[in-house]
């Protein structure tokens, strides 16, 4: 699928190999979805690569990238990444977060069902944001003020919700909130 973005039909190896493309490119962070991958540069950039079926690398196509690109769409000024199962979240260290990629059950927290494609920004109703988590099928951030909003798909209530429906648009943790770290 190129999630280790050696470029295309790479065969498997068990030694280290740099990322060609990114070795010119100080990077500060990467995370890790289903077959697909992301880094966040130095300079705020976010690159992506691996299966893009569901939108998750955000370069408005639904196609599959076997070496790292660009998101060009993102303002470069990200500071921290986060891959779901199939859709990313990015957070510029303050108050804006966004997010991308499969969204069947609101885990982009857009407020609908609908693949996305490009990177949007998820309205929070309190900031700033000290972390966020992107899990399969469901989205966390956590604000400076101890905060945690929660919403995607609530199964195995991993939502944290009282009432077991899904959320499309970030829900308050109240039970949870006041805690400063998220794992």
């Amino acid at each position: 699928e190129g999630q280790l973005g050696l470029g295309a039909a790479f065969p498997v190896s068990l030694t280290l190999r740099y990322v060609a493309a990114l070795r010119s490119i100080p990077c500060v962070g990467i995370s890790c979805g289903d077959n697909f991958s992301a880094a966040v540069s130095s300079r705020g950039e976010v690159f992506s690569w691996g299966q893009g079926s569901e939108g998750q690398l955000g370069h408005g196509e639904g196609i599959s990238e076997p070496l790292p690109r660009w998101i060009k769409t993102l303002p470069s000024c990200i500071t921290s990444i986060a891959c779901g199962s199939s859709h990313m979240l990015a957070c510029d260290g303050g108050d804006q977060l966004w997010s991308w990629g499969s969204n069947m059950y609101g885990q982009c927290g857009l407020g609908h069902r609908s693949v996305v494609t490009t990177p949007q920004l998820v309205t929070l109703p309190s900031t700033p944001l000290t972390s966020m988590a992107a899990g399969h099928f469901y989205s966390l951030a956590l604000t400076a003020g101890g905060e945690l909003f929660s919403w995607g798909h609530c199964a195995e209530g991993r939502l944290a919700l009282p009432n077991p429906t899904d959320r499309h648009e970030p829900q308050l943790v109240f039970m949870l909130s006041g805690h400063q770290t998220l794992a």
